[in-house]
C-alpha cells in the first residue's frame, strides 16, 4: 500500500503538532493532567455497587456508562485506568486502520496520527469516552461501505453513551438507506436488538437521568474548555456554566442552524451520491462535524469526532481539501486551552465535505456527458 505525499505530510504534521502540545502541557500544566473524568464515572459506578444514588456530583452521562464500568469497580483505580486506555486506545486504532485501509491511505500513520493528536491524547488522559466511540463510528463507517447493514445497525446505539455528541447518528442513517427496502430492513434489524439491549443494561435509571437532565442547566457550574460556535460568538472562549450556555440566544441560534445544516447536507448528498451505501457514508461522516461545530455543549476533546470526516478528505486525491483538512487539525495541533478552534475546524471540514460530493458529482456527470457525445 503506497503512502500519499500530501496524506502523510499532514498526518505527519499533526503527530509532531500533538507530541509538542502534550510536551507543552507536561512541562508547564502537569498538575492538571490527570484522568478526573475517569474518577467521576467511576465514582458513579461505585455508588452503583453501594446501592447509593447515581445522580450525584457532576456524573451526567447516561446510566449505561456506569454499567458498564461496573467490572472496574473492583481493582484498584491504576488498574482501571490503564485498562480504560488500552481499550479506548485499540478501539480507535482498530477503526482508524480499517477505515484508513479502505480509503488507500497508510494505516498505521493514521492511526498514530489520530492517536495521538492533542483532541485523542487529551481524551485519553482526562478518561473520556471519546476515543472508544470515535473508533466505533470509524468501524461503522466501513460497515457501511462494505454494505453490512446489520453490523452498521447493531454498532450505533452504542454510541449514545455520549448522546449530546452522537445523537445525530441513528436518524441520518437511517434518513440515508430509508428509499433502499433491503438496507433499510437489515439496517433495522441491527438496530431494534441493539438498542434494545442498550436501553435495558440501566433501564431502570433512564428515569433518574431524565431528571438530572432536567436539573443540569441549572444547577451545575463552571465548564471549562467548551469550544462549540455558540461558546465562542458569546465571548466566553474561557468557559461558562451550563445556565449561561442554555439561557443564552446564540445558542439556541447557532444550534438551530447546526441542525438546518445538516438537513441540507442530506439534500445534498442524496443528489449526488451514486449509492445507499455512498450516501450513508457522507450522512455519517459531515452531520457529526456539523453538530460538533454548532452544539452549546461541545468540550475541546470532542473534536475527535470530527477525525472520520477528516480522514475521508486526506484520501481526496484533489488539493483543494488541504486547506479545511489543516483547519480541522488546527485545534488538535494547537495547545487543548484552545478548544473553542475547534469549532471553526469541524464546520470547515463540514463544508469541505459537502463540496467534495459536489465535486465528485460534477466529474462523474462530466464522463457521463463525454461518453455520450463519443457514442454520437
Amino acid at each position: 500500500m503506497q503512502l500519499k505525499n500530501p496524506a502523510g505530510r499532514i498526518w505527519l504534521w499533526a503527530m509532531a503538532m500533538g507530541l509538542a502540545s502534550l510536551s507543552f502541557e507536561i512541562v508547564y500544566r502537569a498538575p492538571a493532567l490527570h484522568p478526573g473524568d475517569l474518577q467521576t464515572f467511576l465514582a458513579a459506578a461505585h455508588r452503583l455497587v453501594e446501592g447509593g444514588t447515581l445522580y450525584q456530583r457532576a456524573f451526567v452521562s447516561p446510566p449505561e456508562l456506569a454499567v458498564l464500568l461496573l467490572p472496574l469497580t473492583f481493582v484498584a483505580f491504576p488498574l482501571a485506568y490503564g485498562v480504560f486506555l488500552v481499550a479506548s486506545g485499540l478501539v480507535l486504532i482498530w477503526g482508524t486502520t480499517r477505515y484508513a485501509a479502505e480509503l488507500h491511505l497508510w494505516p498505521g500513520l493514521a492511526a498514530l496520527a489520530v492517536v495521538l493528536s492533542p483532541q485523542g491524547w487529551w481524551g485519553l488522559m482526562i478518561g473520556q469516552p471519546d476515543a472508544l466511540l470515535v473508533g466505533l463510528i470509524l468501524l461503522e463507517v466501513v460497515a457501511v461501505r462494505r454494505q453490512r447493514w446489520a453490523l452498521a445497525g447493531a454498532i450505533a446505539p452504542w454510541l449514545l453513551l455520549k448522546p449530546d455528541v452522537t445523537w445525530p447518528v441513528i436518524p441520518v442513517l437511517l434518513a440515508a438507506v430509508w428509499p433502499d427496502r433491503q438496507a433499510r430492513t437489515q439496517l433495522g434489524r441491527g438496530i431494534a436488538p441493539s438498542l434494545l439491549a442498550f436501553l435495558l443494561l440501566a433501564g431502570w435509571l433512564l428515569p433518574s437521568w431524565l431528571v438530572r437532565l432536567v436539573r443540569f442547566g441549572g444547577h451545575s457550574g463552571f465548564q471549562p474548555l467548551l469550544s462549540g460556535l455558540p461558546d465562542l460568538l458569546g465571548g466566553q472562549l474561557a468557559g461558562a456554566s451550563s445556565h449561561q450556555i442554555l439561557v443564552s440566544p446564540v445558542t439556541w441560534v447557532v444550534a438551530v442552524a447546526g441542525v438546518i445544516a445538516m438537513a441540507a447536507t442530506f439534500l445534498v448528498a442524496r443528489r449526488r451520491t451514486a449509492s445507499t451505501s455512498e450516501l450513508a457514508e457522507w450522512m455519517l461522516l459531515v452531520p457529526l462535524a456539523i453538530w460538533v461545530a454548532t452544539s452549546p455543549y461541545i468540550h475541546a476533546e470532542d473534536a475527535l469526532f470530527a477525525a472520520p470526516l477528516a480522514l475521508r478528505l486526506v484520501a481526496s486525491p484533489k488539493g483543494w481539501h488541504r486547506l479545511p483538512v489543516l483547519m480541522s487539525l488546527l485545534p488538535w495541533v494547537a495547545f487543548p486551552t484552545w478548544g473553542a478552534l475547534a469549532a471553526i475546524g469541524s464546520l470547515g471540514v463540514a463544508t469541505a465535505g459537502v463540496s467534495l460530493m459536489d465535486q465528485a458529482a460534477g466529474t462523474a456527470g462530466a464522463q457521463v456527458t463525454g461518453t455520450t457525445a463519443g457514442a454520437t
